[in-house]
């Protein structure tokens, strides 16, 4: 082979090297922006179907809607926010409720399963950030632990969406029982990583991250959640 030729192959060589490399940080890159990316609506928004159109062409590709109050009440725009996600092409679709702590945990476990009935979500988030704790954690522990049950029982999926500092201060430091769960942890005005995930409460690690708050696109405000970076893999089989 004269040198020519193995100038050549060397220098396709690192070519295909470069272009490997260059792809790859190209798909982790869009993994992050186009795939991880979601909206939780606050209230009292209330989404249609061409906003939910507007918004899934954005990077956000799932969506958390509040259904409940810590007052006791059904959020009244969580059903037709949830069927307008739906139309909208969103496949990914929680719902949050913020507990009443001053009401029967079970008795709004089932108010709460019976009005999304029929409804296409994916799992209940239970908002821990709600005053009205009890200084005895026992009590609390005894609260959640009815308030989820009911929904479990109901064959339904929850989670739960906290701060450490907060779950541990209501809970205790050592409680666990709910950490095959999925959590949401809370830090806002963070970055779309786990990189500053600190374990809490049995979560070796989190389902996804409220990072930013008062985000404002098609004409309307909502706070952005990020969850676990897809693959490679995955994102190839988008396409």
């Amino acid at each position: 082979m004269c040198i020519r030729d193995r100038y050549q192959r060397r220098v396709h060589g690192i070519l295909a090297i470069m272009l490997a490399q260059y792809l790859f940080i190209v798909a982790c890159f869009f993994s992050i922006s186009y795939q991880t990316i979601g909206v939780w609506l606050p209230p009292p928004e209330k989404l249609d179907v061409d906003t939910a159109k507007c918004i899934i062409r954005q990077p956000p590709k799932f969506i958390i809607v509040r259904a409940y109050t810590s007052d006791g009440k059904m959020d009244p725009n969580a059903n037709e926010t949830i069927l307008a996600a739906e139309r909208a092409g969103f496949e990914d679709i929680d719902v949050s409720i913020s507990p009443c702590l001053a009401c029967d945990p079970a008795e709004q476990a089932i108010q709460i399963l019976k009005a999304i009935n029929n409804m296409a979500y994916g799992k209940i988030l239970i908002n821990i950030d709600v005053p009205g704790w009890k200084e005895d954690v026992a009590e609390n522990q005894k609260f959640l632990e009815t308030l989820i049950g009911e929904i479990l029982k109901a064959e339904e999926k929850a989670g739960i969406i906290c701060t450490k500092f907060l779950f541990e201060k209501v809970f205790g430091a050592s409680y666990s029982k709910f950490s095959t769960l999925p959590l949401v942890y809370v830090k806002v005005g963070s970055d779309p990583t786990f990189s500053d995930y600190v374990a809490f409460g049995g979560w070796k690690s989190p389902y996804a991250k409220y990072y930013m708050t008062g985000v404002r696109a098609c004409k309307m405000k909502w706070e952005a959640t990020y969850k676990s970076q897809t693959t490679i893999l995955d994102l190839l089989q988008l396409h």
